[in-house]
């Protein structure tokens, strides 16, 4: 049972990480701070206001979740980093922007979040390895809903 115990609270503090990874799919129709990062860099879907967004929605969430504002904070941030370094190597492979890359396309912003926090979560082996499984068949579900939604061009 301690297990299970310990699963769900990772679960339950890697929440804002997920949302944060969310926000920028659910605000992108809205007008402002719609400049790419660095279109070179990163591709024209990075903008400036998916990222203020996510790190504001992890940073809130995290509050909500009873999660230090910091460490949502930060889990927004390392979930948008995981993200942004994720295109910056599908531009630099050639991967158009908004195109599927399997497997990085799910798990980049986790890895993003998970290595951000670790000085503060001090995350277990099996902690990495149940929020990557978790969270990353989750991912797509979620890609699912937002392509029903009509907020993504991509089921993926």
């Amino acid at each position: 049972m301690p297990a299970m115990h310990n699963f769900i609270l990772a679960f339950i503090f890697f929440l804002p990480a997920g949302l944060a990874n969310m926000a920028p799919v659910f605000l992108a129709k809205l007008p402002y701070w719609s400049e790419p990062i660095n279109e070179h860099l990163f591709g024209k879907n990075k903008t400036w206001r998916g990222l203020i967004a996510g790190i504001l929605v992890g940073m809130f969430s995290g509050l909500i979740l009873t999660v230090p504002w910091l460490a949502g904070a930060l889990l927004g941030s390392g979930a948008l980093l995981g993200d942004l370094v994720e295109s910056y190597i599908k531009r630099r492979k050639g991967i158009a922007p908004g195109k599927a890359w399997w497997i990085a396309d799910q798990v980049d912003w986790i890895l993003g979040a998970l290595v951000l926090t670790q000085w503060i979560f001090h995350w277990t082996p099996m902690d990495w390895i149940l929020l990557l499984v978790v969270y990353g068949l989750l991912h797509p579900l979620a890609n699912i809903v937002g392509y029903h939604l009509g907020l993504k061009s991509s089921k993926i």
